[in-house]
């Protein structure tokens, strides 16, 4: 079964901030999950400082997203 949906362009810009703003918040919960020196978390990276980087800097980026969407 195939069902088509159409939407305009503002629902797709609320759809898609939707899904940043959820990613942002699992990037962050992971950075606080990072707190207890013992947590495994690894995301992008297995070296703990590497991972922490990486997740800081994707969570910019998500703000520099979510602001182009005007969120």
């Amino acid at each position: 079964m195939k069902i088509n949906i159409e939407v305009d362009y503002e629902q797709l810009d609320q759809i898609i901030a939707a899904a940043l703003k959820d990613v942002k918040q699992d990037f962050e919960d992971y950075l606080k999950r990072y707190e207890d020196k013992d947590a495994w978390v690894a995301v992008f990276d297995t070296d703990r400082e590497k991972d922490i980087k990486l997740l800081k800097k994707h969570v910019k980026a998500c703000d520099r997203l979510l602001e182009w969407y005007g969120v």
